[in-house]
Formats: structure tokens, C-alpha cells, sequence
């Protein structure tokens, strides 16, 4: 028999568990938040502090990426100090030459990856120098300048536009691998070599084994391959694809901010936080398997005792199309396009058309529509092809955002793989 007093009603009891589980919710999702912040606010500090602006004669010619299109960054792992200073000076006053440069190109519409590596010795003209090796065009820029005049170089030689810069010395690049906790890795050969003048001891063993931050900079700096440079480059891709998997881990990030007042000395970019925010969100959903690379094709040339890379102008050409601008000029040739201006402003469908054939595709036809007030593209695939019509709206996406893809019926045009009417949303 219960007493009134210590009879407990169950709905009462329940009501109780209830609020009070609301509130735990309530604060465990308080403090999630709050940490999410605090973690977003430290990054965000620390990725300003990387952020150079670039100066100098040279800095005109680095243009603004454009929304849509690919972003191209170069990235230059730079010797050690050729104006006498110790090997942990500020990145930014910095003489040296590029030991190292890559160009990552991230499609940011299909998050694709594509990096293209410029040996070291690859002979070009830097503008107001002549013809030298790429890797001076850093240090003939000087300590302000050297980021954009190398851009400039790198654009005038490949063709293409280079949006970013990253450049780190060889002190970085050690800190960055010990960040992450070092990374596993099948080293090729054994590798012994000694420079007094750039205070370089390798010693590394042949096999897998896990590299610290040393060792990773003795594996990516060792050059006596018996292809060379080409040797090295392909040891670097290998070694970045090892980095890349490893560093894509939440608890990596994390990391970061304890590490920045050192880091902020070795590596700098004229990348604004905000960019460099929006490339790092979306580095889950880049598939590092499917990462592509290439090296700049050539041959090793004698000139004057000097040893030289020749670039194949060709021959680059092609791994530029594919790694860089996107282009498979084979296939692309294949797709017959019809082009019908539907704007009612002159000269956009030979805009338009030009664009196409720069890229390989076979335009058959440039016209008017059947009207001049389309708000959008229309791509209309008219013979069926997926893989032609899907290549080919990707690509008219990059100019034309709002554009709508549509399969013909009975009004298919004979002679044409796809149909492209401009609308107003072309750019």
C-alpha cells in the first residue's frame, strides 16, 4: 500500500526523462557548435595569415579565376637560399630558385583533380630574361615578384591561365609531412647522394617504409635517376597520390591551427581565405584514386655544357588539352554541333562556334533560332550519343550556368550529334 505522497505518476516520470534528454541534446548540440566555430574561426585566421598579395610589374598578368571554370594553381617547392640567408628565412623574402614546380588544376564543377609537373630544367623564355631554365624565373622575380613572374612564365609556356600560387621552402615541406604524421611510402631505389652546397645527405633504403618529414624531402630532392628529371617526377607523383590519402583525414585538419605561427613563415599564397576555405570543404568530395598526372613531355639536350629539358611542343600541347583545359580533341572531333543564337545579339553563335572548334569539336552549322528571347541555353541531343552529349553539356555549363539539356524527338536534325540554341545565361 502507497502513501499519497509517494505515488509517481508514469506520464509525469515520463515527461521528466524527456526534458531532461532535450536538454542534454540541446547542450551537446551547443557545444558541437561552438567547437565547430571555434575550429572554422582558428582556420580561417590561419589561412589569412598565408595570404601574400602580389606585387610588381609582373602581377598584371595574373587574371581572376572565372566562376565555373577550372582553378589552376602553381605549386613551387623552392631550393635553399641562394642569397646566404639560413634555411628557415620567411618564405616571403626569399631568392631562391624553384626545385620543384607543379600545376594542380581543380574542375570545380565535377571535382575532378588533374596535376601537371615542369621539370625543373625545362628550357622556355621568361619574359624580360630570354630563354633559360623555368626554375629561374622565381629567383629573376626576386623575393616579391619571383611568385608572379613564374605564373607568368608557366601561362606564356602551357597556354593556359594560372589563377593561384603556392610556395613553400624546404623547411615546410619537412613540417608539413611531420603534421600529418608522415606518410607510407614504396621507395623505388636505394638513394644515396651527398651536396655540401645545398645540404643535402640522402640516405634512403629501397622498399615501403614510413618517411617523416626528412625523409620525405630527401625522397622528393634526390635527382640521379637514370632518366633524370622524369625519374624524379614520377617518384614525386607517386609520393604526392601517398600524401594526398593520408591528409584526407578530419583528424588531420585539425591539427592545423597549433602549427600556425610556424607554418605561416615556410609557405604563403596569394590565395584569399575565403578561396582557400572553399577548396578545403570541398577536398572530401575529390576522389584521390582518381587523381590524374603527367609530366611536360621532351628530351634531355646539351646546349653550350648546359644541361636542358626541350619541351615537346606537340606533345605538350595534348597533355595540357587533358590534364589542364579538359579536352580530348579526339573524341571531341567526332561530336558535329549545331549552333542557333537565340539571343538576338550579334555575334554571340560565331563566339560561341569558336569556342567549340578551339576545343576539337566539329561545328557543322552556326545560325539564328526560331526566336530571340530564350532565357537559357537549350543542348539539345539529337542522335542519341550520352557520352558525346554529356561531355559536351559540362562543357557549355562552364559558360552557359543555367543551361538545360533536352533530348530530341521527332524534330532531331540529321548530320548533328547535338544542337546547342543560346539563351541569355551565356557568358
Amino acid at each position: 500500500m502507497s502513501l499519497e505522497g509517494e505515488t509517481t505518476h508514469p506520464k509525469r516520470s515520463m515527461r521528466r526523462h524527456h526534458v531532461r534528454w532535450q536538454r542534454l541534446a540541446l547542450l551537446a548540440v551547443s557545444v558541437f557548435l561552438l567547437f565547430a566555430i571555434i575550429s572554422w574561426a582558428s582556420m580561417y585566421s590561419f589561412l589569412r595569415a598565408l595570404n601574400t598579395k602580389l606585387t610588381g610589374p609582373y602581377a598584371g598578368a595574373v587574371p581572376e579565376p572565372v566562376p565555373g571554370q577550372r582553378i589552376n594553381i602553381l605549386v613551387m617547392g623552392l631550393d635553399k637560399p641562394s642569397d646566404g640567408l639560413k634555411s628557415d628565412v620567411d618564405v616571403r623574402n626569399s631568392l631562391s630558385r624553384s626545385d620543384t614546380m607543379i600545376l594542380v588544376s581543380i574542375d570545380t564543377e565535377t571535382k575532378n583533380v588533374s596535376l601537371l609537373s615542369i621539370p625543373r630544367d625545362s628550357r622556355v623564355n621568361i619574359p624580360g630574361y630570354g630563354m633559360d631554365k623555368i626554375n629561374a624565373a622565381h629567383a629573376y622575380g626576386g623575393a616579391k615578384d619571383g611568385p608572379a613572374l613564374a605564373m607568368k612564365t608557366v601561362r606564356d609556356f602551357l597556354g593556359v591561365d594560372v589563377h593561384y600560387y603556392v610556395r613553400m621552402n624546404v623547411e615546410g615541406f619537412a613540417k608539413i609531412v611531420d603534421m600529418i604524421g608522415g606518410v607510407e611510402m614504396n621507395v623505388p631505389e636505394d638513394m644515396v647522394y651527398q651536396d655540401p652546397t645545398q645540404d643535402l645527405n640522402i640516405n634512403l633504403k629501397k622498399g615501403d617504409q614510413w618517411l617523416n618529414g626528412e625523409k620525405a624531402m630527401e625522397l622528393v630532392r634526390y635527382r640521379q635517376y637514370e632518366n633524370g628529371d622524369i625519374g624524379r617526377i614520377k617518384v614525386q607523383q607517386d609520393f604526392i597520390k601517398a600524401v594526398v590519402k593520408r591528409a584526407f583525414n578530419f583528424g588531420i585538419v585539425l591539427k592545423l591551427p597549433a602549427l600556425a605561427s610556424e607554418l605561416v613563415k615556410l609557405v604563403d599564397t596569394n590565395m584569399d581565405a575565403g578561396t582557400m576555405m572553399s577548396l578545403i570543404t570541398m577536398a572530401p568530395r575529390f576522389n584521390a584514386d582518381n587523381v590524374q598526372m603527367a609530366a611536360v613531355p621532351g628530351t634531355d639536350t646539351y646546349i653550350d655544357g648546359i644541361s636542358y629539358w626541350i619541351p615537346d611542343q606537340a606533345q605538350t600541347r595534348d597533355v595540357v588539352d587533358r590534364l589542364v583545359r579538359g579536352i580530348d580533341r579526339q573524341a571531341n572531333a567526332a561530336v558535329k554541333v549545331q549552333v542557333l543564337n537565340g539571343t538576338g545579339l550579334t555575334g554571340l553563335g560565331a563566339k560561341l562556334a569558336a569556342r567549340l572548334t578551339d576545343q576539337g569539336y566539329d561545328v557543322v552549322a552556326v545560325g539564328n533560332a526560331d526566336r530571340t528571347d530564350y532565357a537559357y541555353t537549350r543542348i539539345i541531343n539529337q542522335d542519341g550519343d550520352a557520352d558525346a552529349f554529356d561531355g559536351l553539356t559540362r562543357t557549355m555549363l562552364r559558360w552557359a550556368p543555367e543551361a538545360k539539356p533536352y533530348q530530341a524527338k521527332e524534330d532531331a536534325v540529321s548530320g548533328v550529334t547535338v544542337a546547342i540554341i543560346i539563351g541569355k545565361d551565356f557568358r
